[in-house]
C-alpha cells in the first residue's frame, strides 16, 4: 500500500511540475526569470520536494523534479547539484539526455558567474530596456549598468560576454531577458 501511495504522490508531483512550467511562462530552451505569479508556487513546490528528500522517502525522480524546479528559479548551481544526484541515484551517468542537461545547467552556472549580474538585476535591466532600448548598440545597457554602480571594468566584462553570445544591441538583449 505504501508503494502505491508513493507512486500516486509522484504522479501528482509530475502533474504539478508541468503546471508550474506552464505558469512560469518558460520555454525549454530559453530560461528567463519566471512569471511573478508562479514564483511563490514554485517555492512552495520546492519546500514539498525538500521535505520528501529530507525524509528519505522518495524515488530518484524527485531529485529530477527538484532540479527542474530550481532551474525555473534560475538557481543553476542548485539545479545542477540535484541533476547530478539524480544521475548518481539512477546510474544514468552515461545517459546522453542526462549528460546534456547537466552540461546545460553547468553553462547556466558559468553564465551567471561570468556575467556578474543576479537574476533579479537582469530582470530590472529588462524592465529598463523595455522603455529605453537602442536597436543599434548596447548603449542603454551600459547606461543602466553604470547608473547602478557597476565599475567600468565590470561593464566591459559584461559587454564582452554579451558579444561572445552574439548580443550586440539592447534590443537583442531585451529579447533574451523579457517574456514575450
Amino acid at each position: 500500500m505504501k508503494d502505491r501511495s508513493m507512486v500516486d504522490d509522484f504522479k501528482n508531483l509530475q502533474i504539478q511540475m508541468r503546471s508550474l512550467i506552464f505558469q512560469s511562462k518558460q520555454g525549454s530552451y530559453n530560461r528567463r526569470y519566471p512569471n511573478k505569479k508562479a514564483i511563490p508556487l514554485i517555492k512552495e513546490f520546492i519546500v514539498r520536494l525538500q521535505a520528501l528528500i529530507d525524509n528519505g522517502q522518495y524515488n530518484p525522480e524527485v531529485l529530477l523534479l527538484m532540479s527542474q524546479a530550481k532551474e525555473m528559479l534560475l538557481e543553476y548551481k542548485s539545479a545542477l547539484h540535484y541533476m547530478l544526484l539524480y544521475m548518481d541515484a539512477t546510474h544514468n551517468n552515461n545517459d546522453k539526455k542526462c549528460k546534456k542537461k547537466a552540461w546545460q545547467l553547468q553553462e547556466g552556472v558559468d553564465f551567471w558567474n561570468s556575467i556578474i549580474l543576479t537574476p533579479w538585476e537582469f530582470e530590472s535591466l529588462g524592465h529598463y530596456l523595455e522603455k529605453n532600448y537602442d536597436s543599434t548598440s548596447l548603449d542603454a545597457t551600459v547606461d543602466w549598468l553604470s547608473s547602478n554602480g557597476f565599475t567600468d571594468d565590470v561593464v566591459n566584462k559584461i559587454t564582452e560576454y554579451l558579444h561572445s553570445k552574439e548580443i550586440y544591441t539592447d534590443l537583442s538583449l531585451l529579447e533574451v531577458l523579457v517574456d514575450s
